[in-house]
């Protein structure tokens, strides 16, 4: 298991876009894999075709969008830390 290995979830569907301003919505994440020894997320986007991206270069942003069962004052002053 490498670093990369715990940021996505495998068989889970992301939204990628790539710095050309391309958008894969409903990606699947099919894993990582060596590809000239280094490690390349791996994508089925549509058609069956795969994406792979080099997470190494750090040219890519992970969004999660979280539902709140409740609602937090951001001015309270005795948070639980």
């Amino acid at each position: 298991m490498n670093e990369y290995d715990s940021v996505l979830i495998e068989g889970l569907k992301y939204t990628v876009e790539l710095s050309t301003s391309t958008i894969f919505n409903n990606a699947v994440y099919l894993g990582t894999k060596k590809v000239n020894g280094k490690p390349i997320w791996i994508f089925e986007v549509e058609e069956k075709r795969q994406l792979g991206i080099n997470p190494s270069f750090h040219t890519y942003t992970l969004e999660a969008l979280a539902d709140f069962e409740e609602s937090v004052d951001v001015n309270q002053t005795d948070l639980p830390l």
